[in-house]
């Protein structure tokens, strides 16, 4: 995962795990980039029980850890891990159930950059102190005025946050081919 729960509640107390979800979808759609740990990517045998099993042991997967499923015909997507054991890891999102063969489908382990993190880190920040000050262009009360800086859809906007402070994904974008 982008950041841990606690670690995002220090930064905005309102933040929850479905916001840091979305925060990685952004991060997703907007480079291209699925962030796959480079050189590793063990095959799933079996789907069962809720429960994702590989050819061989892995200690390769953390609780709260991003993995991406691909090669299936109908469960690829990106999970949370929520259960490590042995051979096995469980996830939270309850669209796996039922028994079915993987073979051949590959697990990808999901790991961000130290300045992937920091930059998130940047944009949780200022979506906290600038959400009580969206749609105000300036205050004045008793002589004192304040003029905000105004960010419109002309000036660059993804996810509400002006796009200069999604420079640090610069360096991981990738081209889309269609």
């Amino acid at each position: 995962m982008l950041l841990t729960e606690e670690q995002a509640k220090k930064i905005d107390p309102l933040l929850e795990k479905d916001d840091i979800k979305a925060l990685e979808a952004v991060i997703r759609a907007n480079t291209n980039n699925h962030f796959h740990r480079n050189g590793y990517k063990p095959l799933l045998v079996k789907l069962e029980g809720g429960k994702l099993y590989f050819k061989a042991p892995i200690n390769l997967f953390t609780v709260g850890s991003t993995v991406e499923i691909h090669g299936t015909p109908y469960l690829d997507g990106f999970y949370t891990v929520s259960v490590v054991g042995d051979d096995y890891i469980e996830v939270e999102e309850a669209t796996l159930a039922g028994n079915h063969s993987l073979v051949g489908a590959n697990l990808y382990l999901i790991e961000y950059p130290a300045d992937v993190v920091a930059g998130v880190k940047k944009v949780i920040k200022y979506k906290a102190q600038m959400a009580n000050k969206v749609g105000v262009k300036s205050e004045t009360v008793s002589r004192v005025s304040v003029t905000y800086y105004e960010v419109n859809r002309h000036e660059g906007v993804i996810d509400g946050v002006p796009s200069y402070l999604w420079s640090f994904l610069d360096p991981y974008r990738k081209l889309r081919w269609v």
